[in-house]
């Protein structure tokens, strides 16, 4: 059987991101065996692309490397060997964050290696920031359909769910008690990131929730996040001051996130992998983007979401962490506004 290679590292977001295209490329390449060559750091306690892809049932056959090992010559030796023993008719190089260094230094690794085979790179997007002749940062295509587009002629016919996991699904249905009927609003939310320059102000999400949970009485709020996310849901569970909202930070498998976001009818919070997640499972997503990065580039896969973006003079800054203005732009999306369009998506799925 004839082998397509697709190559990618990075964590849950640009893993999530990265699934359409490998659907897109499956259907390009539908006799052939599809096989993952993805880094592996061992003893870290990271989210690799394997952990997000495993379960799609897009991937037959996996390769690892581990970065801290590859300039030494003697396992880059080993792994070309691996590598070239795959014989691939086509090799497709989907990671995202690339620079014209890394750009250079994939193309001439893999042409070495695999003289004869089809190669697909992605394009650089030029950092800092570009800007339009009226001073606003230039729209971006989403980084989801950049990669369809790479690899295939469209992404109209790209649909995709990650599929069901049915130990976790099992798992999550004690947890959540479904019993209690359709009528119940479900609602998950991420209030936090890796970047703080990323994170609408957490005031702002408890009177957020206060707002939720006094409009909607039979109401289940979930928020989700990381093992280091758990302190601020705490937080938020104690200003709320109900029953029905439970902090599953850091305690949950990425599976599980994936079956409970399932569950919900909305996802509200900032640009996270989370956020990714709930797109991939086909819950609609109501997010609030900082002005950090390009408009457009990291809206989520699928065209029903609702993104809240405000346009400032310091935008396209590409802070990890704003000191000087404290998160100016995030903090001109109000409560109301978030509200308001939360509202509009649950009504139309028959929440009043």
């Amino acid at each position: 059987m004839k082998k397509i290679l697709v190559y990618h590292v990075g964590q849950l977001g640009d893993s999530l991101v990265t699934i359409p295209a490998i659907k897109a490329i499956k259907q390009k390449h539908q006799n052939c065996s599809i096989v993952l060559l993805t880094d592996e750091h061992v003893g870290k306690n990271y989210v690799s692309s394997w952990d997000v892809l495993k379960n799609t049932n897009l991937i037959d056959q996996v390769i690892f490397y581990e970065p801290s090992k590859i300039l030494k010559l003697k396992y880059l030796f080993s792994l070309s060997e691996q590598l070239r023993n795959l014989k691939p008719t086509d090799i497709y190089n989907l990671v995202l964050r690339v620079n014209l260094k890394s750009k250079c230094r994939d193309y001439l690794f893999f042409r070495i290696i695999f003289k004869l085979s089809k190669y697909t790179s992605m394009d650089i997007i030029k950092y800092p920031p570009q800007k339009d002749k009226e001073g606003n940062l230039i729209q971006n295509t989403p980084q989801w359909k950049r990669l369809v587009e790479k690899v295939s002629t469209s992404y109209e016919n790209v649909k995709f769910q990650l599929p069901i996991h049915k130990e976790s699904l099992f798992n999550i249905e004690k947890l959540i008690q479904t019993e209690r009927g359709f009528e119940t609003l479900r609602v998950v939310i991420g209030p936090s990131s890796k970047m703080s320059a990323k994170c609408w102000p957490s005031e702002f999400y408890i009177d957020l929730g206060e707002m939720l949970i006094n409009r909607y009485e039979n109401i289940e709020i979930f928020i989700v996040g990381g093992p280091e996310d758990s302190l601020l849901a705490d937080s938020l569970l104690e200003a709320w001051g109900v029953n029905k909202i439970q902090n599953y930070c850091g305690k949950l498998t990425i599976s599980e996130s994936a079956e409970l976001i399932r569950k919900c009818n909305i996802y509200i919070g900032n640009d996270t992998g989370i956020m990714h997640l709930a797109a991939m499972v086909g819950t609609v997503c109501l997010t609030i983007f900082s002005s950090r990065d390009y408009p457009g580039l990291w809206e989520p896969f699928g065209d029903n979401h609702v993104s809240i973006r405000k346009n400032i003079d310091c935008e396209g800054c590409m802070l990890v962490e704003c000191n000087k203005l404290n998160n100016a732009c995030l903090k001109l999306t109000s409560v109301d506004e978030v509200f308001f369009e939360a509202t509009k998506i649950l009504s139309a799925n028959g929440f009043k």
